[in-house]
Order: C-alpha cells, then sequence, then structure tokens
C-alpha cells in the first residue's frame, strides 16, 4: 500500500439560507452524510455531478475551494486525551 499524505483539500462550498457559508453534503442509501470534500483528484471529479445535482434540485451556486496550507493542531489518538501539537 502506498503512502498517502494529504497536502491539500478541495472543497464544494454554498451559501445557505442564513448567509452562512458550509459544505454540502449528500447522504448514502446507508444513511450516512459524506460532505463534498476530496483530497485526491479522482475523488474531486465523482464529486462534480453531486455538486451540479445539489445546485440544479436547490437552485443555488455551488463553489469549488481549494484549501492548501496544511497545518496539523491536535492528535486524537484511542482511549488517551487529545494532544496538542
Amino acid at each position: 500500500m502506498a503512502d498517502f499524505r494529504v497536502a491539500e483539500v478541495h472543497a464544494f462550498l454554498m451559501v445557505g439560507e442564513d448567509g452562512d457559508e458550509g459544505t454540502p453534503a449528500f447522504v448514502a442509501p446507508d444513511g450516512t452524510a459524506y460532505p463534498l470534500i476530496a483530497a485526491d483528484p479522482a475523488r474531486l471529479e465523482a464529486l462534480r455531478p453531486v455538486a451540479q445535482a445539489i445546485a440544479d434540485s436547490t437552485g443555488r451556486q455551488v463553489m469549488l475551494a481549494r484549501f492548501s496550507v496544511r497545518e496539523d493542531c491536535e492528535v486524537i489518538l484511542p482511549g488517551q486525551p487529545t494532544h496538542v501539537l
């Protein structure tokens, strides 16, 4: 298995009725909500039709943003308190 480290993240964003910006999500058949966030090109392309469907169904603009500055803020370990870096 190749090592993969997330260097940048793409997120589809939209402005809600309250004026706040957020990440839309789709709900899988099992009820799990998946936000439209991708860390690799294949996932990004797979989410594009979902973003379009959300824009079409809501009548709202969906934007794609790239976040490229990574700062590891804390480490969460099983059975231990959070450790701030």
